[in-house]
């Protein structure tokens, strides 16, 4: 071979071997960058799931069935405005140094001023029109809302004609979430929104070196609620409201309109946190006779009824805004039993029972739907003892009960579900009926013998499921001090809550299976509030002494039943 052409062939060589080791290099930097990638994706998941966690446990925080006194894994609840810097959510490392986490909160979001829906909302609505206000003012951008009883998500708002039909409105809508129905609502129904909007940040390993970030969002529906009962000696208490926010009590002072009515309260129901009844004493004045009020998200208005009647009222029950039931003592011809209705337009009206009517008081009512309503009361005449009426499809009828032909009074009434009822009463003259227990299961009431052979009266009753109720009374012997039973799907048992406290419960109300509030006489020179957390009934601590003392007849607290988180979302720097 010429020595041009070794030249040749050996250049050759050389360019393809720089080829070749280019070709290698560029693979392992390719190589390299991918697991640099690869690498920086997982931590970014991580980092993301991190985050996901502290909203998670921002959601167990803010909504904790326990107040106080926490035992550990179990966390107390913590207001929103304290969110920030608790240290159950702050630098919270996840196992495994999968990364850590913070969440901040801030003040809850509650409107001054209430909207109002306008027009009516059909159960598949997706948009929201409400009533004019400059950019939903108030509420907040997404979250949850609460119409009449019905828990829906939100993604935004907007004041786009071609977006709402009619503007403003609420859009991204997903509704019945938290355990509630998707439902038909009135036109002019207020909509309700407490919540905390929280912010939760992940990184990976850590949040001071973090190697990878990521944000997320969310808005998380928090609890509230009232308590009635006797008035006090201020003005202030007359009457008296005490109102339950995120995890205190504290009294209310009523409107104006409404204040130096020294009346007693006897019931009390939510449908939201912008709408309400309660019931009562008559007043004074004919506009408050009957006593009723009304909650419009800021203050009780005493509504005049156009009724005239001077009797009191003892329980209220409500389906939705325009569709409320409330029982109280018999009186004249049409009102015996006394049973009054509203339906979204002034006047109420007495329902009157007709010839089959019964001069007997009726001390409480519950609806677990329009077409289905059951109230129970003081015992009539033979046949109708116990005195028990039931509503189907608007028509009230008395219940014959004489297979059972006991003389006694009842006191409380619930359901867990359509034709699924328990009341509870005064207790009768044998065993099997003390305390005295009866059930609804679609044809007739029945006699439950509970077994427990406690001479004692239960005063309230609430289903949160059909295996899952709760009753309450006058208090016993130690270990029913207070008086507590529940049932379990199979039979009913006496909960000795260790309080030790002889004192009445009057009423009691849950949001979910772990948490409920029990009220009753004040006792030891306090208010007598308990907490139920799913694993003991605790005293109230009022620490503040914001709350008077005075007897205490009804609660009604809203939440979510399940998730109360909604609107969750990536915050982009």
């Amino acid at each position: 071979m010429r020595a041009g052409q070794r030249g040749a062939v050996l250049i050759t060589g050389i360019i393809l071997i720089v080829v070749i080791a280019l070709m290698i290099a560029t693979l392992g930097f390719l190589y390299v960058s991918n697991l640099r990638s690869s690498s920086l994706h997982s931590s970014s998941e991580q980092a993301y799931f991190a985050a996901f966690s502290g909203l998670e446990r921002a959601t167990r925080v803010l909504n904790s069935p326990t107040i106080s006194g926490a035992v550990a894994p179990d966390v107390n609840r913590v207001p929103c405005a304290s969110l920030t810097g608790n240290a159950a959510v702050t630098a919270v490392n996840l196992v495994a140094n999968k990364g850590q986490f913070t969440v901040t909160g801030g003040a809850a979001v509650s409107p001054a001023t209430a909207v109002t829906l306008n027009g009516a909302l059909t159960a598949t609505a997706t948009v929201i029109p409400v009533t004019t206000l400059a950019a939903l003012g108030g509420y907040s951008a997404s979250g949850r809302i609460m119409i009449d009883r019905e828990l829906i998500d939100y993604s935004g708002t907007s004041n786009v004609a071609a977006v709402c039909g009619a503007a403003p409105c609420f859009v991204g809508v997903r509704r019945g979430v938290g355990g509630s129905t998707a439902t038909l609502h009135a036109t002019g129904t207020r909509v309700g929104q407490f919540q905390c909007n929280v912010q939760a940040t992940g990184a990976v390993p850590d949040l001071v070196n973090p190697r990878a970030q990521r944000i997320l969002s969310q808005g998380t529906q928090i609890h509230e609620g009232w308590a009635v009962g006797l008035p006090g000696a201020a003005a202030a208490q007359q009457p008296w409201f005490v109102r339950f926010r995120e995890t205190a009590f504290s009294d209310f002072a009523p409107s104006p309109l409404i204040a130096n009515a020294n009346v007693q309260i006897n019931g009390v129901v939510m449908l939201s946190n912008a709408d309400g009844f309660v019931v009562g004493n008559p007043g004074t004045a004919l506009a408050t006779q009957p006593f009723v009020a009304r909650w419009d998200g800021t203050t009780w208005n005493s509504i005049n009824t156009n009724l005239n009647i001077s009797r009191a009222l003892n329980s209220i029950s409500c389906v939705s805004a325009n569709d409320c039931w409330a029982v109280g003592a018999a009186g004249g011809p049409g009102s015996r039993p006394w049973i009054v209705q509203w339906n979204g337009t002034l006047p109420w009206t007495t329902d009157p029972i007709g010839a089959a009517g019964v001069n007997a008081d009726l001390n409480d009512v519950y609806c677990v739907s329009t077409a289905e309503c059951y109230a129970v009361g003081a015992p009539g005449a033979p046949g109708k003892r116990p005195f028990t009426v039931r509503q189907v499809a608007g028509t009230w009828t008395v219940d014959n009960n004489a297979a059972i032909n006991v003389t006694v009074a009842l006191n409380g009434v619930h359901c867990a579900a359509s034709n699924d009822c328990w009341a509870v009463g005064d207790p009768g003259g044998v065993a099997a009926q003390q305390p005295f227990v009866i059930r609804w299961q679609g044809a007739a009431w029945s006699v439950f013998n509970t077994g427990l052979n406690l001479i004692l009266a239960l005063q309230s009753v609430y289903c949160v499921a059909f295996d899952d109720c709760w009753a309450v009374g006058n208090p016993g012997a130690a270990a029913q001090q207070p008086f507590v039973i529940h049932w379990n799907g199979t039979a009913w048992t006496s909960f000795n809550t260790g309080l030790a406290t002889s004192a009445i419960l009057r009423d009691i109300r849950c949001v979910k299976t772990d948490d409920c509030w029990a009220v009753g006489d004040a006792v030891g020179g306090a208010e007598f509030i308990l907490k139920w957390n799913g694993t003991a009934w605790t005293r109230y601590n009022d620490a503040g002494g914001t709350v008077a003392n005075n007897n205490l007849r009804a609660v009604s607290v809203v939440g979510a039943a399940q998730r109360a988180a909604a609107a969750r979302q990536e915050v982009y720097p």
